[in-house]
């Protein structure tokens, strides 16, 4: 997910979130939590790469939508809501979410469409 291709970066975005929703329950806390810290800290800030930074709000729907790894989210005090001010992830935000309808963490989402 380090790695100096912003493509590896965008593909290792999607393996790994993939590998978190899928075994979340088997995967230790702490290799959990690094993990999203680097999703969230670090990649979902790339700045050489909008690919990166999208691909992290993607994944950012199916990862919510688990309990407990919105919790640990929320706990990093990463100021995800910053991202917004990129047009190019304010309008993947609003598609990723657009169709969906269902928790997201504690919390139940409904998306109005206008």
């Amino acid at each position: 997910m380090e790695d100096e291709d912003h493509t590896v970066r965008q593909v290792s975005v999607t393996g790994v979130s993939q590998v978190l929703v899928t075994y979340w329950d088997q995967i230790p806390t702490d290799v959990s939590s690094d993990l999203l810290n680097i999703l969230f800290a670090k990649l979902a800030w790339d700045q050489s790469s909008d690919d990166v930074r999208v691909a992290v709000i993607k994944v950012s729907v199916d990862l919510f939508s688990i309990v407990s790894c919105s919790l640990i989210i929320r706990k990093s005090k990463v100021p995800l809501a910053s991202l917004l001010k990129c047009v190019i992830v304010r309008k993947t935000v609003f598609n990723a979410f657009k169709h969906y309808s269902g928790p997201i963490g504690d919390k139940e989402c409904y998306v109005v469409r206008f």
